[in-house]
C-alpha cells in the first residue's frame, strides 16, 4: 500500500485522489506475519477459513502461509505478476525479520 498508493500515485504521479484508492490483493502484512510464524514456530497449527467460513482442516504454519498466498494469487483480477512480486517482497521481509529474531 505504501509503495503503490503513497509513493507511486501520490508522490510520483501527483494524484490527489490516491488516498481513496481501495486496496485489494496481497495482504503484505499478513503474508509477512505468516512467514515469520512459519520460521519461528513451524510446529504451530492454524484453522484455515475461506471467506470467514472455517474449513475443518488444521494447517501447519508453512501450509497456512502458502495457502494464504495461493488463495490471494487466485483472486487476482489484474496484474498477476505484480501480485506475485508483492508476495515475494512480503515473504522476504518476514524471512529477514525471522532471521533477525532467531539471533
Amino acid at each position: 500500500w505504501l509503495a503503490r498508493v503513497v509513493l507511486w500515485r501520490r508522490v510520483l504521479n501527483n494524484d490527489a485522489s490516491s488516498f481513496y484508492v481501495q486496496e485489494s490483493g496481497a495482504s503484505g502484512g499478513l503474508a509477512a506475519q505468516l512467514l515469520f510464524l512459519a520460521r519461528i514456530r513451524p510446529e504451530e497449527r492454524f484453522q484455515f477459513s475461506l471467506y470467514f467460513v472455517p474449513i475443518p482442516v488444521n494447517l501447519s504454519a508453512w501450509q497456512s502461509c502458502f495457502a494464504h498466498g495461493i488463495l490471494d494469487l487466485m483472486q487476482t483480477r489484474r496484474d498477476f505478476g505484480r501480485q506475485l512480486l508483492a508476495h515475494i517482497a512480503a515473504w522476504s521481509f518476514g524471512w529477514i525479520l525471522a532471521g533477525a529474531w532467531e539471533q
